[in-house]
């Protein structure tokens, strides 16, 4: 919702058809409907208020002071203390007043089956009593299938996420728990399970190869959604998979490989391994698995996937090419299987070996890693670039290696940290275009289009004079507020409603010491005795000359 603030009551900003002290008044908060924003000022807004009068008038206003306007417009979020509903109740307002149709449905299967779903549950039947909220909750959040993020529910967190327009897309357990923390975490597990078979297409195809081309694409393509897969040496999730990433990612994705010439899984591709993997009907990877040919024999790694379904086909599948001669490797069987050798930035590009030893050799010829228990590679790093001689730098908090071109120093610490790492301490500061510590730090609020923001800057933006230090504790872009000589104060928009500016020399001053005149002006206390004016206690109004 919009509330607006008579700040201004100058003639030129007041609409001419409106007069003070009948219509309006100043410092009063007006709530505002049927608002829309100006379409040649992203700051200004449009609505409905209702006048002193009683009647409906559409008034402009601005979610920063501005001469030109009489309103300062503020979007407002509060919680209803009467909700019942805890979860709705730190949602936001459902109704129709705060813009939710009651009515619409952004995936209609998905919230009918969900509805259904929860409706049938046990705790459901117990929130009874407790007068809680469910069908209302899905129309607040309003999940829907993502398509951008495929396997995901995109909702809007909240009220303000759903005015900003701003969605948020979950993995299915996660959602669910969001909008139904009552529900027991088991209970939502096998409400997910179901989902993945109601919703989701599992109609798997077993492929095998050899090429670079083989690897990367069992690697780092698009994984198929994700079931809750059992984890054992044998078997593993393929989300968690340290090497699923893509060497040239969208602007979304993790960019651990970004920029590799090749992806780190391609140094399987020296004609000793294969790639078992499966595919569902749009292309995206269901499992891979990575195989050791040792003349008849096949010797697998774990496989990872995101079904029990997809792995399964994955065992079958091997059972079949090696004729049921196959089985998990175990410690030192893959010992003089061959990698292919990729050099870049001093370092090989190669994979985590997820067998032991996690170590390898550089062949003679140059071409290949030959994995070896005293090899000098360690193939424990899931970076995907391993060192010849483990020379690389090392993060200080995670203890992976980074190579020197990528290595971030902090001079606050003194230490050297990978890029993860670094920005869990640090941030980037737009005043002074530097990386700057957390305890550097200070968070600075601005009015934006949508209401108040923040971001973080340099402890230097106040120093400079381009942040100031209200009155309620709070640091603000200077732009932002207005000083008060009389507190020696600055006034940020938050506190705009305890002050109001005076008619006389356009300064601000504190709520309790605004003095109206018998002419509707005001002013401050202290000016008004200066001026000769006296209170009269029977109107609460200031008048010229002795006391009546």
């Amino acid at each position: 919702m919009f509330e607006a603030i008579l700040i201004n009551d100058s003639r030129g900003a007041v609409p001419i058809v409106l007069d003070m002290g009948v219509d309006l008044t100043k410092g009063k908060v007006y709530p505002m409907s049927n608002v829309s924003s100006n379409c040649v000022d992203s700051f200004a807004f449009n609505g409905d208020i209702t006048l002193d009068s009683g009647s409906i008038h559409r008034i402009s206003g601005y979610t920063r002071p501005d001469e030109q306007y009489a309103f300062l417009v503020k979007r407002v979020y509060k919680e209803d203390e009467n909700e019942t509903d805890p979860v709705l109740k730190t949602w936001g307002r459902y109704d129709s007043d705060a813009g939710v149709d009651p009515w619409h449905k952004s995936d209609t299967r998905l919230f009918n089956w969900l509805f259904n779903k929860v409706e049938e549950n046990d705790t459901y039947q117990n929130c009874q009593a407790e007068k809680l909220k469910f069908a209302w909750r899905l129309r607040a959040f309003q999940p829907f299938r993502s398509k951008k993020f495929v396997g995901k529910i995109s909702l809007h967190k909240s009220l303000k996420d759903k005015d900003n327009d701003r969605e948020t897309a979950l993995k299915p357990t996660k959602a669910f728990a969001l909008m139904f923390p009552e529900i027991p975490h088991g209970d939502l597990i096998k409400i997910y399970d179901q989902y993945m078979k109601e919703f989701v297409v599992r109609d798997f195809t077993v492929c095998i190869g050899e090429t670079k081309a083989d690897f990367a694409l069992a690697y780092s393509h698009t994984q198929a959604a994700s079931e809750n897969v059992g984890h054992s040496c044998e078997h593993k999730s393929m989300s968690n998979s340290c090497m699923r990433y893509k060497i040239n990612p969208e602007s979304h994705e993790p960019y651990q490989f970004k920029g590799f010439p090749h992806h780190p899984a391609e140094a399987y591709a020296s004609g000793d391994f294969k790639i078992f993997y499966t595919k569902d009907d749009i292309g995206q990877i269901g499992s891979r698995c990575v195989v050791y040919i040792d003349g008849d024999q096949y010797l697998a790694g774990p496989t990872y996937g995101t079904t029990e379904q997809s792995i399964q086909m994955i065992e079958d599948a091997l059972t079949v090419a090696s004729n049921d001669n196959w089985r998990y490797a175990e410690r030192d069987d893959w010992i003089g299987a061959r990698l292919l050798r990729i050099d870049y930035k001093d370092c090989f590009v190669a994979p985590y070996l997820d067998t032991y030893p996690q170590a390898m050799t550089a062949t003679c010829c140059g071409k290949h890693l030959k994995i070896d228990s005293c090899g000098e590679v360690d193939a424990s790093d899931y970076s995907g670039l391993l060192s010849p001689d483990g020379c690389r730098n090392q993060c200080y908090e995670c203890e992976c290696r980074v190579h020197e071109d990528e290595v971030r120093y902090s001079e606050h610490t003194g230490h050297t940290y990978c890029d993860d790492c670094f920005y869990d301490n640090h941030f980037f500061c737009n005043h002074i275009h530097e990386d700057c510590h957390d305890s550097e730090g200070v968070n600075v609020y601005s009015m934006g289009t949508w209401g108040r923001d923040f971001d973080r800057y340099h402890q230097s933006i106040i120093c400079d004079g381009d942040a100031v230090l209200c009155g309620d504790n709070e640091y603000w872009m200077s732009g932002d507020c207005i000083y008060s000589e009389y507190d020696k104060e600055w006034i940020n928009p938050d506190m705009t409603d305890d002050y109001f500016m005076s008619d006389d020399n356009g300064g601000w001053y504190p709520i309790d010491q605004r003095a109206e005149l018998s002419d509707g002006s005001e002013i401050s206390i202290d000016e008004a005795k200066e001026k000769g004016y006296v209170l009269n206690n029977e109107t609460n109004t200031w008048n010229e000359g002795d006391d009546t």
